[in-house]
């Protein structure tokens, strides 16, 4: 189920122009914790930081 919609973001971002940049999710939700005790984060919004950063550091 994955494989399909990998290849079409692939796709996609080729044809825009776009640079992608494949990142591995592991412990994210875990790391996204830490960052959403913050009041004005939840666990999600946290763990979606965490995906931004380790995109920033490829």
């Amino acid at each position: 189920m994955k494989q399909p919609i990998i290849e079409r973001i692939t796709w996609k971002a080729s044809s825009y122009s776009m640079k992608l940049v494949c990142v591995n999710p592991r412990n994210t939700s875990k790391e996204g914790e830490k960052i959403g005790k913050k009041p004005e984060l939840d666990r999600h919004l946290g763990s979606a930081y965490v995906i931004a950063k380790r995109t920033l550091r490829t």
